[in-house]
């Protein structure tokens, strides 16, 4: 197991991106599970940090390896 921060954003277009107010800018703690073979699993919770973004966002990804890892 781990911990980690992960950050992530919504600027806009990359021609012209928009205001502060409108983007939406995430920061997540996250707890990855990595002890189960072949399968990775990362949860978080993440809190918005512009007028744009939600309050409070939950997020779970999970992924599985279909080959054989040694």
């Amino acid at each position: 197991m781990s911990l980690g921060i992960e950050y992530y954003s919504n600027l806009g277009p990359l021609r012209a991106f928009v205001p502060w107010r409108e983007q939406e800018q995430y920061i997540y703690e996250v707890l990855n599970v990595l002890s189960v073979k072949r399968l990775e699993l990362n949860f978080g919770v993440g809190e918005g940090l512009s007028d744009a973004s939600n309050q409070l966002v939950v997020k779970a990804i999970v992924g599985y390896a279909w080959e054989k890892v040694e």
